[in-house]
């Protein structure tokens, strides 16, 4: 695997192996990165409208599924957003920002950079 420059900063990383084990206090923005599997997206965010702070972005690197389909029946909608990666990701340092028929104008408005 190629350096990409960044050994300086693993110690910033963790791996909690339940969602109910992370202190979440901190995390303004979280980004799921699971198999494209709509069931197992779904599963995920059900489960961080418990464990993410109220406040929390939560974002899908789906490229398969649009944000509305992960979101639907979702009470966090509002603050959904796809974020999918441009690939390689380790070359390509741009991301494209997708939301939701109901994201909300704050979310929107903070990811127009």
């Amino acid at each position: 695997m190629a350096d990409l420059g960044y050994e300086h900063r693993i110690h910033l990383l963790s791996v909690a192996v339940a969602l109910e084990k992370v202190d979440s206090t901190d995390i303004d923005l979280v980004i799921e990165c699971v198999p494209e599997l709509l069931d197992i997206k779904k599963e995920l965010f059900a489960q961080l409208e418990k464990y993410a702070k109220p406040e929390a972005v939560l974002t899908s690197n789906s490229t398969s599924f649009p944000i509305r389909q992960i979101a639907k029946g979702l009470k966090t909608a509002a603050r959904m957003i796809g974020l999918p990666f441009f690939m390689p990701a380790h070359l390509v340092p741009c991301v494209e920002v997708v939301y939701g028929k109901k994201t909300s104008p704050m979310v929107r408005t903070v990811y127009l950079v």
